[in-house]
């Protein structure tokens, strides 16, 4: 029988039960996925909580990507073939052994990349490719500022903004971390608990600030990135890992600045663009322009401890379970 991490209230990690579970028949366009990967993401987390996204309905199973192979398919999908390796970012779910899921969640994943890299970089991989490319739009010797450098978000940005020539400063939580990000190509690393980073980047840039700035931090960093940006650079939020943006006027946004908001939702919904980004995606891990780093692999029936991790930021790169 399949196993799941099943959440029956919002809350703790306690919450987090493992399961037998039993998917259901397949439906019109629907795959069975036997996984072998699985990707832990923040927005677990929130999920988990259920503070800022209620789109859980409980009991559910929580998660949102993973790596597998199709077991079956319903009569209706002929895009993919049983024994196919597939991947999926942002589709709930996820935290169990065997799943039920549209074909057009998902994406054929070369049998020459493992498991455990796709499961820790798929999600974080696409989102880096949409702000690199389709947001910023990088261009050799712009300065970008990106918070929470060394999650695994920002071990990936940090080494494919460099090999587009960006120069990066990057924001980490505690010293331990420096050495290890700079190691990725990060040319300035401060810490954000020590030192504003605005104060630090005014610095490193002798006044003139950043093309780019994004914060995956949320709460704790956003007014401050606010003040890292340039004239006619644009300032990035994506995730809210400390917490939801605090309000700010618009007084507070810098003068000819852009604010906006990056989600991988704006990939998942249109299949052009989930497969154009996946292309670059691909190809960066094929080609060595990003090596993700995995810090830490749990067996799935111990998913409170990567949730401890994550939540306390204790990770440098990515968190995977192994059903």
């Amino acid at each position: 029988m399949a196993k799941a991490i099943i959440i029956k209230k919002f809350g703790s990690i306690e919450n987090l039960e493992y399961c037998n579970f039993d998917p259901d028949p397949l439906k019109i366009d629907e795959l069975r996925i036997k996984q072998n990967s699985i990707g832990v993401n923040f927005l677990d987390i929130y999920h988990r909580k259920g503070n800022h996204f209620k789109n859980i309905k409980l009991p559910g199973i929580i998660g949102v990507e993973g790596i597998g192979v199709i077991e079956d398919k319903h009569a209706s999908v002929k895009e993919f073939r049983v024994g196919e390796k597939i991947g999926y970012p942002l589709n709930i779910g996820a935290y169990t052994t065997h799943r039920n899921i549209n074909k057009n969640a998902c994406i054929s994943m070369p049998d020459a990349l493992d498991d455990i890299t796709l499961a820790g970089s798929l999600m974080k991989g696409l989102t880096v490719s949409h702000i690199l490319y389709d947001i910023i739009k990088v261009k050799s010797g712009d300065v970008i500022l990106w918070h929470a450098i060394a999650g695994g978000v920002g071990l990936i940005a940090c080494q494919w903004a460099k090999y587009l020539g960006a120069k990066i400063i990057g924001t980490v939580g505690s010293d331990e971390k420096i050495d290890l990000v700079k190691k990725f190509g990060c040319d300035y690393v401060i810490n954000y608990n020590k030192q504003l980073a605005s104060q630090k980047v005014r610095e490193i840039t002798n006044g003139d600030l950043c093309d780019a700035v994004v914060d995956g931090v949320g709460s704790f960093t956003w007014l401050d990135s606010l003040k890292s940006v340039k004239p006619y650079g644009k300032c990035i939020t994506f995730g809210l890992a400390s917490g939801q943006l605090p309000n700010f006027s618009f007084e507070q946004i810098p003068s000819e600045s852009y604010i906006t908001r990056a989600t991988v939702g704006s990939i998942i919904e249109n299949r052009k663009f989930l497969i154009k980004n996946s292309d670059k995606y691909l190809n960066a891990l094929m080609n060595k322009i990003i090596t993700p780093r995995i810090d830490t692999i749990f067996d799935l029936k111990d998913v409170s401890l990567a949730h401890e991790i994550l939540e306390k930021r204790k990770n440098i790169g990515s968190i995977v379970l192994k059903p």
